[in-house]
């Protein structure tokens, strides 16, 4: 019997063999490619002891969703894309990554029904995107072949446990009337292999104006982290200098390099105590959108667009006015980390200037107020629910699944779903209220020319300077009286804010 068992004690050592020795080399490869040559400053995720778990629990999933997919008969919801790339092609990709991943090569597209030629190369500043197994890639079509109407289209990898972040908030700028870029849940094949769940994402250029049928016009790219680091230079901020900025978006009727709106901007941020440049700031933004914007911000729990990383500005040269443009917002990631819940996001220069304008804080008031006035909380949320019955039916069969455990997934989702929703009554709480009839001396100085120009001059605050002015010749004055608006209280758990909002 003994003997017996000796001679057959292959079928069991073997595989674990293997197993153990194709374990051992995934490992050790992916921590040397990662951890010791491409060197991330203190990130623990690339850990040896972390790489080693990784590479347990994803060959669990993979045979997870092997089996999983056998039943369903690779059957999915979700809308296919299709992508071939030859043996050649994928080796210049993986060649000395992740350098090596960041040019473009050669690919095969399906595109309705037909086979097009692509370009494909990985995308990400951050090894999140391309150091696991599903890794976010890029694709570029034909002029002449464009993917549901785009031409550059990213495949993102999901970089958290939620996976959603991203493409829930695009959704939601979207209801609210905000440029953003499109976003959809696909699943990606590569030569016919199932690679999982992706979000597909609109990459923001000239066609993504186009879409939101605006004019031609400059969009500004504000980026000075990872590689789009200047190393050795002593700036600190995007709102330090012009110089760091780049254009996505060309208006062909000006010279490619002109910057002159955006140097201008960038001047009024660092003056936006003075009140000459915040009258200036009112002129130059498109307040509406902004106040649009910054409530989308606080919506969200967003602090990604902060003075290093992910700003778009599209510069309307009709109508000389600035607007956002929505990009890597990563929505509600910090809340899910236990940061507490902000009112006012402010995260930038640039917000910290605008949250010191009447015209923007009036413009903020009553985007809040007309989100939920308008019912769209309850558009959105039924979306995230929806979206998430979805993804829990499709991630149980992603064999790149990340964290590839459809368990710890699904809890991080649900748990998505009660944060935004937990942030969405946090805000609404902030309680409309009509108050006293106050005067708007901003409003008074602003449409009284000759006042605007003598309160100009004086360099003081305006609601101060025309409210001192009404209290002491205005009121004798044979003016139009100053229009009484209704304001609003915000009020919060820990402290109240009043501010003013345009009448309804």
């Amino acid at each position: 019997m003994a003997k017996s068992l000796f001679l057959w004690s292959w079928v069991v050592t073997l595989p674990v063999t293997l197993i153990g020795g194709y374990w051992v080399f995934s490992t050790v490869e992916r921590f040397h490619t990662y951890k010791v040559r491409y060197n991330p400053v203190n990130k623990s995720e690339l850990d040896l002891g972390n790489i080693a778990r990784y590479e347990i629990a994803r060959l669990v999933q993979r045979i997870r969703a092997g089996v999983a997919n056998n039943f369903r008969h690779n059957e999915t919801s979700l809308k296919r894309i299709h992508l071939i790339l030859s043996e050649s092609e994928v080796a210049r990709l993986e060649a000395h990554m992740p350098q090596s991943g960041f040019e473009y090569v050669k690919g095969r597209l399906l595109i309705d029904g037909k086979i097009e030629k692509a370009k494909v190369k990985y995308r990400g500043d951050t090894f999140y995107r391309w150091a696991w197994d599903k890794k976010s890639m890029r694709i570029k079509t034909t002029k002449n072949n464009l993917l549901d109407g785009l031409r550059y289209s990213n495949l993102l990898a999901p970089r958290t446990e939620e996976q959603l972040n991203n493409h829930l908030s695009y959704r939601l700028a979207d209801i609210m009337g905000l440029v953003a870029p499109a976003t959809e849940i696909v699943r990606l094949f590569v030569n016919g292999e199932d690679r999982g769940v992706h979000i597909k994402v609109e990459q923001i250029n000239e066609l993504t104006l186009r879409r939101h049928r605006l004019m031609p016009g400059d969009i500004y790219r504000g980026e000075i982290i990872g590689k789009d680091r200047y190393r050795g230079s002593n700036i600190g901020s995007l709102f330090d200098s012009p110089a760091v900025w780049d254009k996505v978006a060309i208006n062909n009727h000006f010279d490619e390099h002109d910057i002159a709106p955006l140097t201008l901007l960038i001047d009024l941020v660092n003056r936006g105590s003075n009140p000459n440049a915040q009258a200036k700031l009112s002129e130059i933004m498109d307040m509406a959108v902004w106040g649009r914007y910054s409530a989308y911000e606080t919506l969200t729990q967003s602090t990604h667009a902060d003075d290093i990383h992910n700003w778009r500005l599209y510069y309307d040269p009709w109508r000389g006015k600035f607007l956002p443009v929505i990009w890597d917002t990563m929505g509600w990631h910090d809340r899910l980390r236990r940061v507490s819940y902000k009112p006012e996001i402010i995260a930038s220069s640039l917000m910290k200037a605008m949250f010191s304008n009447g015209d923007f804080i009036r413009a903020r008031s009553l985007a809040l107020k007309q989100f939920f006035d308008s019912g769209k909380d309850e558009l959105f949320l039924r979306e995230v629910r929806q979206t998430i019955q979805t993804m829990e039916k499709e991630i149980v069969s992603d064999p790149f699944l990340n964290p590839p455990d459809p368990d710890t997934v699904k809890s991080h989702m649900s748990r998505l779903e009660q944060v935004i929703a937990d942030g969405f009554e946090k805000t609404k709480r902030i309680n409309v209220e009509d108050v006293a009839q106050v005067k708007d001396y901003g409003h008074y100085v602003l449409h009284n020319p000759d006042l605007k120009t003598i309160w100009q001059e004086s360099g003081e605050d305006l609601y101060s300077w025309g409210e001192a002015h009404w209290n002491t010749f205005g009121y004798k004055e044979n003016r139009p009286d100053i229009p009484a608006i209704p304001h609003i209280r915000y009020t919060y758990t820990r402290h109240t804010l009043e501010l003013s909002v345009a009448s309804k």
